[in-house]
């Protein structure tokens, strides 16, 4: 499966600590779940080898 251009958004500490579903993932890892998870409004955290958080995605919101 091809890993979409993905929205990025500040990695913000606090990011962790506000309500909603995060859900980490390895550099450069997509799949079914990942993309499913992101069409929702999760938020994507990228970890690096070490478990370091790195980048952040989420889907932007379309007012309709």
């Amino acid at each position: 499966m091809k890993r979409p251009k993905l929205n990025e958004i500040p990695m913000d500490p606090e990011i962790l600590g506000k309500p909603g579903v995060n859900i980490t993932m390895s550099e450069g890892q997509w799949d079914e779940l990942l993309q499913a998870g992101y069409d929702a409004g999760c938020t994507l955290i990228e970890v690096d080898r070490y478990g370091g958080p790195v980048r952040a995605y989420r889907k932007e919101q379309v007012n309709q």
